[in-house]
């Protein structure tokens, strides 16, 4: 009968390789010698597949985390104090406490606090927050879309907030290959985007200015259609997708943008592959279907809802069938993607 605790530590780094956060974080827990390894952290946990949260709650209750590799709920009951999550990037949250902004990792409790947001131009009130984002690089910028449609950005360990000096109402925000993409649809009905050069940051003393905007055609909407629709931003196998849904009607329209300098287009695709695309309030992403858990199909979207929908369901790109999300899922309140990580 083997003793796990005297395996060599070569043969164990090359277990800890293929595990996933959960599964690393337990393999400390074994023996003194698997902790021994686990501490040293020779290698980056495996992509870790969605889990879904809460967003609301206070501190003293625990937030939930379902884990769809396992089927587990997680509960974290020394969550720091805060009054709600405002947005959620990577592993990061963007949470309020007392109307100030933090950035947090709720695996590894680290916290970082933001600007204080009576710099908002626009909209002093943090609770109007619709999205909050996070690029993660030499620099980290922390992005935040307003109900309003308004939209602030900041360097974290910087104490200021940079306004955007337009009137543009902006649909939804995503970081996409170094650079901010703002979506809107523009007073003739068209899909509108609003590029903003992150990297540029310092030479920006008042407001950011879009480095181009330009229009896509992709679809004509009427008044009463664009304000029924949601609308995603995600990035899948290096490209950029928007994907929309009337609320009105069952099923979700996916678009590819392709740019050409200042110039971009949105060419509508009927055919995902294997990849899996998981939309919600807060944070969308995209994964291969060998990569994540059994029962998740490719070519199918999983959308927890928008801030303007509780539209919990599953929709296949390939015969348009829709069905709703899996009681478990389904009932968490205001369901959020998170994706675990100590980075």
């Amino acid at each position: 009968m083997p003793i796990w605790s005297e395996l060599l530590s070569e043969l164990l780094q090359l277990v800890y390789k293929h595990l996933h956060l959960t599964d690393q974080l337990r393999f400390g827990l074994v023996c003194k010698s698997w902790l021994l390894v686990a501490n040293k952290k020779p290698y980056p946990p495996a992509p870790e597949h969605p889990w879904l949260m809460t967003k609301r709650g206070n501190h003293k209750e625990p937030y939930e985390f379902l884990s769809l590799t396992d089927k587990r709920v997680y509960k974290m009951y020394k969550f720091p104090q805060h009054e709600s999550i405002k947005g959620c990037s990577k592993g990061w949250l963007v949470t309020t406490k007392d109307r100030e902004l933090d950035l947090l990792n709720p695996i590894s409790n680290v916290q970082f606090l933001l600007p204080h947001h009576f710099q908002f131009t626009y909209v002093p009130d943090v609770c109007k927050i619709k999205k909050a984002i996070m690029l993660h690089g030499s620099d980290t910028f922390v992005a935040v879309l307003f109900c309003l449609g308004n939209l602030a950005i900041c360097k974290v360990g910087e104490q200021i907030w940079r306004n955007t000096s337009t009137s543009i109402n902006y649909d939804d925000i995503i970081f996409y290959k170094g650079k901010l993409f703002a979506t809107y649809i523009n007073h003739d009905n068209q899909a509108c985007f609003s590029l903003f050069s992150v990297h540029d940051y310092d030479r920006f003393s008042v407001s950011l200015v879009p480095e181009s905007d330009f229009c896509i055609g992709f679809a004509r909407f009427s008044l009463s259609t664009y304000l029924d629709t949601s609308i995603y931003l995600v990035e899948s196998c290096g490209d950029l997708l928007m994907v929309t849904s009337r609320h009105r009607q069952t099923g979700f329209d996916v678009f590819k943008l392709e740019v050409n300098g200042s110039q971009g287009r949105y060419i509508k695709i009927k055919d995902l592959h294997d990849q899996v695309l998981f939309l919600g309030y807060g944070y969308s992403l995209s994964l291969a279907s060998q990569n994540s858990p059994p029962g998740l199909k490719g070519n199918h979207i999983y959308c927890s809802g928008s801030y303007f929908s509780h539209y919990k369901v599953v929709f296949s790109l390939k015969d348009g069938s829709i069905k709703s999300l899996p009681p478990r899922m389904a009932n968490l309140e205001d369901p959020i993607w998170f994706t675990p990580t100590l980075t």
